[in-house]
């Protein structure tokens, strides 16, 4: 009985499922009708949806290696590899900020309408009641393209492909034109701010370095002429030979002036000894003609006197050799006095040892010299300390004006390099400039023909919604039955013999069949 039951289990539990969904037929179509309306209700009011796609190919280049600052010339061969180059690439086409031009461009009207609309009666007393409780604040232009970036980013979608260098861009709007001017516009723009992002501007600053070197270079060419012109500064070699010239000749001079000092300071010394030794006067010879020796004694006395004024115009009043001619002038002037006054002859004649005179005219003219020597020889020491004044000096206006040289050398230097390093980074980057970008478009977006079949997976859904929501309506109605529908089922169910099967009818069963009886 075991196995009876066991065979008849599976087919009458199926059997009995069967009739179970025949009995409920009625729910199980209200379920099927309902679901499906509402999936074509949804399929009716989702939009359709046209998707423009592009390719583009992302080609090697050095835009992923290291690129070297102006005027460097180190090299470098690391390079990104394809899969972190087609990740970057993407996540440029993914940026906010490309998704912020892109619909500023189009505009929020075009691409996305009931953002911009004008709110319906019922929102608009939502809102008139939100701003009663918290005022907000009034919108700029901005905020609508802030909220319609995560919609668009939601419609966008770029790809890189896994084993190759291809990107796709596509892209899906309501309208077939707007789908195909967004991804146009979103390849124009990722272009644009691709090459603003890789290339290497360095040519503005270099050129900012170029005018201060510049700068650096005419202050230094200024201070240099300044220099020159308050100096005097082309005659410095004709300067400087005429004062090691002159400090030559005035050294010669010293020395020489400093040996006539030496040997008439030794002819005085001698002098004065031999002066303190000669008598001033002598017996020189007997006269008995007075005439005679009064005139004689009158032009001793006019040539002393003449000697004592030409004297006094070198020496002092009170300086020995003028008194001794005043006291020679005095013995003059007694003698012929005496031989004026008595008239009578004289035996003997007595005057100036000429000797003694000798002595003192060479004492006289070798002091002059001496006093002269000795001038200049003071002269000459302030002659060589003046010119060696103007020596030091000029040996530190040439040490200035060497400086001045160098600085102006090294500024004109520096401005070459300079000037160097910007013409062959205008270059490089006239060269990148022209040069195409390594990512190419392999097929412009196309106008999308037919939308993408969101409506049919709708409704696909629903029928399998339908089909899985009957099921479980049949299982769950069989599992919660408090009845058997076959005798079998239930003498499996219970494992108790079944002898006979009385049916429940209902009501209106049991009324026909007391009519029929």
């Amino acid at each position: 009985m075991s196995t009876m039951t066991n065979r008849f289990t599976s087919a009458d539990n199926l059997h009995e499922l069967v009739e179970t969904g025949f009995k409920l037929r009625r729910r199980l179509l209200q379920f099927v009708l309902l679901v499906l309306v509402v999936s074509l209700a949804i399929a009716l009011y989702v939009k359709p949806n046209y998707v423009a796609s592009s390719q583009m190919v992302v080609l090697p280049s050095n835009e992923y290696t290291f690129r070297p600052t102006a005027g460097s010339h180190s090299l470098a061969n690391e390079a990104l590899s394809l899969e972190n180059m087609m990740d970057s690439e993407v996540a440029i086409i993914r940026a906010p900020a490309l998704a912020h031009a892109v619909i500023a461009e189009i505009g929020v009207k075009t691409l996305y309408p009931a953002m911009v609309r004008k709110p319906n009666v019922f929102l608009r007393l939502i809102h008139a009641v939100h701003d009663l409780i918290i005022p907000r604040k009034p919108s700029a232009p901005d905020d609508i393209i802030e909220r319609a970036i995560p919609v668009f980013e939601s419609h966008l979608d770029a790809v890189a492909g896994a084993d190759n260098d291809v990107i796709t861009i596509s892209f899906g709007n309501p309208k077939p034109a707007v789908a195909q001017q967004v991804v146009a516009t979103l390849q124009k723009l990722y272009l644009a701010r691709r090459r603003s992002i890789f290339t290497d501007r360095q040519s503005r600053a270099v050129a900012r370095a170029v005018a201060d070197q510049r700068q650096a270079l005419n202050a230094a060419e200024a201070r240099l002429t300044a220099f020159q012109t308050a100096h005097n500064v082309t005659q410095f070699q004709t300067r400087e030979s005429i004062l090691l010239n002159q400090q030559g000749q005035m050294e010669q001079d010293l020395m020489a002036t400093n040996s006539n000092v030496a040997q008439l300071t030794t002819s005085l010394a001698a002098l004065h000894r031999a002066h303190g030794t000669v008598p001033p006067s002598i017996a020189l010879q007997q006269s008995t003609n007075i005439d005679q020796r009064t005139m004689a004694l009158r032009t001793s006395l006019d040539a002393l006197r003449t000697r004592l004024a030409s004297m006094l115009s070198n020496y002092r009043a009170d300086s020995p050799e003028a008194q001794n001619l005043r006291a020679q002038i005095a013995t003059e002037s007694a003698l012929l006095a005496h031989a004026t006054a008595n008239g009578a002859p004289s035996s003997l004649q007595s005057g100036q040892n000429p000797v003694y005179g000798q002595i003192n005219l060479e004492l006289m003219q070798d002091s002059a010299a001496l006093a002269a020597a000795r001038t200049r020889a003071a002269q000459d020491h302030t002659s060589l300390t003046h010119l060696a004044a103007q020596l030091t000096k000029l040996d530190a206006l040439k040490a200035q004006l060497g400086t001045l040289e160098r600085q102006r050398s090294l500024a004109a230097a520096n401005y070459a390099d300079a000037t160097r390093t910007l013409s062959e980074r205008q270059l490089v980057e006239q060269v990148d400039a022209e040069k195409r970008a390594n990512v190419r478009v392999l097929s412009p977006p196309a106008l999308p023909l037919n939308p993408f079949p969101l409506r049919k997976l709708i409704m696909l859904a629903g029928g399998v919604l339908a089909l899985f929501g009957s099921v479980m309506i049949m299982l769950l109605g069989n599992f919660f039955r408090k009845g058997a529908l076959f005798g079998r089922v239930l003498e499996a169910d219970t494992g108790i013999p079944l002898l006979a099967i009385i049916p429940e009818l209902g009501l209106a069963q049991m009324r026909q069949i007391t009519i029929n009886r």
